[in-house]
């Protein structure tokens, strides 16, 4: 997928999902999460930090962190799925490959799924559809 392309779909996705897995938000602080990483895909330069920044004012810097890394995550994540879908109808084999960062950082979770591949349709393991495993996968 080209990078113009994802994004679009990578700030599509954010306004309308990110931060909705925050059950104890306000729509407030969820359009602000919304925001920060819709631009986070459309403002060139935009950083991890930065998303971070906007919106730690609402849930706190360590929160903060955690809720950019899963949602930029889970946009990217989504789109790709989302692409391979759209290949995978005009008779492309598709698949989804699971990569991590090979650091002490990554959860066992993520570790045990690392370089699995699966068809497009497909779950890696136990429900998880896509490389968005859990809160602060990156």
């Amino acid at each position: 997928m080209g990078w113009s392309l994802a994004k679009i779909g990578g700030a599509n996705w954010a306004r309308k999902n990110a931060g909705e897995t925050c059950r104890d938000l306000t729509e407030k602080e969820k359009g602000a999460i919304k925001k920060a990483i819709s631009d986070f895909y459309l403002k060139g330069g935009t950083t991890l930090g930065d998303v971070s920044n906007k919106i730690s004012k609402y849930v706190g810097e360590e929160r903060a962190n955690v809720i950019a890394v899963t949602e930029i995550t889970r946009a990217t994540a989504n789109v790709q799925q989302l692409e391979g879908e759209d290949l995978q109808k005009q008779g492309v084999d598709m698949y989804k490959f699971w990569e991590t960062r090979k650091d002490d950082l990554v959860c066992p979770v993520c570790k045990s799924l690392f370089k699995k591949q699966v068809g497009i349709y497909e779950s890696f393991a136990d429900g998880i559809f896509i490389s968005a495993a859990h809160d602060g996968c990156r």
